[in-house]
């Protein structure tokens, strides 16, 4: 059976014990504004609406919940927005803090952690994994940029 599900911009991750495909949806590009489940047939399970620039997305080891992290500016203060949604979803944990910290939520009886990384001002140069740029990651950013700048 041949199943087409919509262009999805991505991170995709497969969880069998859904039997979904969870796209993130990254936000980066501007036709991203949320985050997509789709069952295996291809119908939409549900749809979540972004909480700020999507830093990191996935599912747990068991792929029973999916997870978000957001980066947002809240009050002059960069913070770092975590969701997590269950199979149908429906937010189960939510949590807003600047510092690296871990969300233990619970769901069907089962303890999770979610370590999240700190947060970050939005627009600064930063790995995935929030790490900042090595000096020869930052030169080579600054020497494309300079080439790619139109000459006067």
């Amino acid at each position: 059976m041949a199943v087409r599900f919509p262009s999805l911009v991505g991170p995709v991750h497969l969880s069998v014990a859904n039997a979904q495909l969870f796209s993130c949806e990254s936000n980066s590009t501007l036709a991203s504004r949320e985050a997509r489940a789709f069952h295996l047939d291809g119908k939409q399970a549900f749809t979540f609406a972004d909480r700020g620039y999507l830093r990191d997305c996935g599912i747990r080891s068991d792929e029973r919940v999916y997870w978000l992290i957001y980066n947002a500016a809240i009050g002059g203060i960069p913070t770092k927005r975590s969701v997590v949604l269950n199979s149908l979803g429906e937010v189960v944990a939510r949590a807003e803090f600047p510092e690296s910290r871990s969300l233990r939520f619970s769901v069907a009886g089962k303890t999770y952690t979610l370590s999240v990384p700190r947060a970050e001002m939005p627009g600064q140069l930063v790995r995935r994994v929030g790490h900042a740029l090595s000096l020869s990651d930052a030169t080579f950013f600054v020497a494309t940029c300079n080439f790619l700048r139109p000459r006067t």
